[in-house]
Formats: structure tokens, C-alpha cells, sequence
């Protein structure tokens, strides 16, 4: 195993804060000073603080928000420069990485940095995602535009994923959520081929709590039909394509 990073992420409300959970209980050092918990994720987010506001003011910069944009963001030399510096004082680690769901919209960025990273993509299905979002944000059921814009985002997000993936499947893992719930221990299986790393199984068990993770019924939702039938027909094709 070389000592480049190995990369999780995926659409917000995806999963990838459980999968960081597991690398973290196996091994991996996500980084020292990490987001904590809140109510939607109690057992705490496990994102570096130094990526996580690296990403945050290029998107502030380019869209005026931190979180929902319309557009992978344009980045500059200067901000590839600070890329770089945010990991030259760290000491040199054998298995190390980051979990943080903004990097979908940044892999060309990140590959320039690292070109020898190994990736994770976490899928998961739209509705199900909006329905985390929904709880997240206490947003009502009629909040049409809201949820159009994290359908345009989950949209903007998996296609980033995909066509960084489609090129990069030598080091890169596109996985569907709810294959890793149902089948740990074939996640696992295509974890240590990856990464010649040895990982268990039951430490999977031990960070998974499906109350966490609502796997019930969606509740109600006003949003486009069309945007929403586009999603799902992406999703269909991860699913399709997806290595478990």
C-alpha cells in the first residue's frame, strides 16, 4: 500500500459519515482536528476542518454559498497552491485520507495534488437522500424550490463522481449505500483488494446504527416530476455500473 490519501465521498446525506467511521475504527487517520457531532449526526461527521473550510470558501467565492451551487466551481493557481500547503506540515502517514462530500465538486483539483489517490463514491437513492435533507433542515413538505435544489445538487454531485470514475477505475470505488448495509462483508472484500489493507468485518457492525440511517418510507415531498424522474433514471445507471 503506497502512502498516497484514499478519498470517501459522495452527495451529502449519502452515507460516506458512516464509511469514514468505519475507516476511522480500522485504522485510518481522517485527519486531527475533525467537524463533531450534531443532532442529524450524532456520532459525529468525521471531515477535516482544514479541507472541509478550504471548501467552503471557494464555493462562498464562486456561488455565495457553502453548500448548494449550480456548477462545479472554478478554482485557481493560487487555489491549487493552498491545496498543496494544507498537507506539507502534516507528518508523512501509511494510511491516511479524508471524508468530505464538497470533494465531488473538487477531484480535478485533488488529483493534481495527489494523482496516485485512491477514491470511494458512495451512492445513494435521491428520495432517500431529499428525506434526510428534509429532517436535517426541517424543511416543510410544499418547499418546492428547496428541494429542486438538492435535487439539482444530488444531480450535480453523482455525475462528478461517475465521470471522474469512469476514468479512474484503476483507484477509484464506486459503491451503492445500500449494497454496503446489506453485504459488509463483500464491502469489505472490495476494500482490501483496493487497498491491500486488512479490514474487519465486525468493526463494520460495531459503527452501523440504523437509526441513523432512516431506511423507512419516505415521508411526503412537493418537487419537479422531471427533475426528479432525471435522478432517478441516473441512479439507475450507477446502479448498473456500480463495483457492489
Amino acid at each position: 500500500m503506497d502512502q498516497s490519501p484514499f478519498i470517501i465521498t459522495g452527495m451529502h446525506r449519502s452515507g460516506t459519515s458512516l464509511i469514514a467511521r468505519f475507516m476511522h475504527f480500522s485504522g485510518m487517520d481522517l485527519g486531527e482536528r475533525l467537524l463533531g457531532a450534531n443532532p442529524s449526526n450524532p456520532y459525529g461527521h468525521f471531515e477535516d476542518l482544514d479541507i472541509l473550510d478550504f471548501h467552503k470558501s471557494i464555493l462562498l467565492r464562486e456561488f455565495n454559498h457553502s453548500m448548494w451551487v449550480t456548477a462545479l466551481p472554478h478554482y485557481t493557481s493560487s487555489d491549487l497552491e493552498q491545496a498543496r500547503e494544507l498537507f506539507a506540515p502534516r507528518p508523512h502517514k501509511v494510511f491516511w485520507g479524508w471524508k468530505e462530500p464538497r470533494t465531488s465538486l473538487f477531484l480535478g483539483l485533488w488529483e493534481q495534488v495527489f494523482p496516485h489517490a485512491n477514491y470511494l463514491f458512495i451512492i445513494r437513492h435521491p428520495r432517500l437522500v431529499l428525506d434526510s435533507l428534509k429532517r436535517r433542515t426541517r424543511a416543510k413538505w410544499y418547499h418546492f424550490w428547496q428541494y429542486n435544489r438538492y435535487l439539482a445538487n444530488w444531480l450535480l454531485y453523482n455525475q462528478a463522481c461517475y465521470q471522474f470514475w469512469q476514468t479512474h477505475r484503476e483507484n477509484g470505488l464506486l459503491i451503492k449505500l445500500d449494497a454496503i448495509l446489506s453485504q459488509p462483508d463483500r464491502f469489505v472484500s472490495c476494500l482490501q483488494n483496493r487497498l491491500a489493507y486488512s479490514f474487519e468485518v465486525v468493526n463494520f457492525g460495531k459503527v452501523y446504527d440504523e437509526r441513523v440511517l432512516n431506511l423507512k418510507r419516505p415521508s411526503p415531498i412537493l418537487m419537479s416530476p422531471f427533475l426528479y424522474k432525471r435522478c432517478v433514471e441516473f441512479y439507475d445507471i450507477l446502479c448498473e455500473e456500480a463495483d457492489l
